[in-house]
């Protein structure tokens, strides 16, 4: 398979466990250039890794898979996130926080408010690759269950994280403090304290890339609205930085 332009080979060891790799964003033969040759995932216990309350199937298989693709892209300044990657204006705009707060149901209403105007790259797990001068969100297998993706490869504009709480409101976020919230979004398989220091200079790298914003958010659209105004201005108006 091809993950953000790297070649990766894996064996699982059910039969099923390639359903979950049926959405191939990059053709194989699409592969970057200088990253033809493909990299191998060895074989592994997928079920004693993860937990052993965890059934051994092919979900447990999968999950496990995810984190150790992730580790694999990694040497090539490539990592898997967990989150919502929005393409807006020819940018991307990375929705994250815990499963169930709601970045879903934030991404609908964005596009049910401004019909038109967002795509979206991945509605999971999309791949973030550092590049010189820019980070460029890329599209992955693993889209969440509505399935949601399509829009083109970008470059990162900045980073949304999303919240519970009283009510809607919209405030710049510091780099250390988007950091303790932001870390738990990169998938890895925690291996080794190296995968684990080089998982955090990629998300330092990356939190100092762009801007950071935390939407609390209470209801929607009043929330959505939030966004609309600062993040995503209408025609006219000026964005807010």
């Amino acid at each position: 398979m091809t993950l953000a332009g790297v070649r990766l080979h894996c064996r699982p060891r059910f039969a099923d466990t390639h359903r979950y790799f049926l959405t191939n964003p990059e053709p194989v033969g699409c592969a970057d250039p200088e990253l033809r040759e493909p990299v191998s995932i060895p074989d592994r216990d997928w079920a004693g890794i993860l937990s052993t309350n965890m059934p051994d199937c092919a979900h447990t298989e999968f999950s496990a898979l995810v984190n150790y693709c992730s580790d694999a892209l990694l040497p090539f300044d490539r990592i898997l996130l967990h989150g919502v990657a929005l393409r807006w204006q020819d940018r991307a705009y990375l929705i994250f926080g815990p499963s169930g707060v709601g970045k879903s149901t934030q991404a609908k209403k964005l596009q049910q408010l401004r019909p038109g105007e967002f795509g979206i790259i991945s509605g999971d797990r999309p791949a973030a690759e550092l590049r010189q001068d820019q980070i460029l969100i890329r599209p992955s297998f693993w889209n969440g269950k509505e399935n949601w993706h399509g829009a083109e490869a970008a470059p990162l504009a900045a980073l949304i994280q999303l919240i519970r709480g009283p009510e809607n409101r919209l405030e710049p976020l510091s780099e250390d403090a988007a950091a303790l919230y932001f870390f738990p979004s990169c998938f890895t398989s925690g291996a080794d304290e190296a995968t684990l220091r080089r998982v955090a200079e990629f998300a330092t790298r990356l939190l100092q890339a762009v801007p950071k914003w935390r939407l609390t958010t209470n209801q929607v659209p009043g929330s959505t609205e939030l966004l609309l105004e600062s993040v995503f201005p209408a025609p006219g108006k000026k964005e807010a930085t």
